[in-house]
């Protein structure tokens, strides 16, 4: 994703970062660490005890932050994370890469593009 490092990299200069995967706990604090940006918080599946989209993960990512649901804005990159993070309570960008037809997922993201260049217009 081209345009990925430059938006996360404006993002996290403007909001607070963080990140939410299925990852085990070395996997994902690795590929964290491989970004040039700084992530506040990383919940992985394995410290959390759930796969996403289970909301306790996604909870945990809100504990750790310290914030409510509504103060949020999840990024997701599958149906499932749409409707995983949507039914805790946050709004909901899908990073539709790939072009997936899913209904509910489209009815519950606030907005649906094919890259991520949109977050920064969402955020503005």
């Amino acid at each position: 994703w081209p345009e990925a490092p430059g938006v996360v990299s404006d993002l996290a200069s403007r909001r607070t970062v963080a990140v939410v995967t299925n990852c085990s706990e070395d996997l994902g604090q690795r590929a964290a660490d491989s970004v040039s940006t700084r992530f506040e918080v990383v919940v992985t599946a394995e410290d959390a005890g759930y796969y996403k989209p289970s909301s306790r993960i996604y909870g945990k990512a809100l504990d750790e932050l310290g914030v409510t649901a509504e103060r949020v804005l999840y990024v997701a990159g599958s149906p499932f994370d749409v409707c995983g993070a949507h039914a805790l309570g946050m709004p909901v960008y899908w990073h539709n890469r790939i072009g997936l037809s899913h209904d509910e997922a489209e009815s519950k993201a606030l907005d649906v593009r094919a890259d991520l260049q949109g977050l920064l217009e969402l955020i503005s």
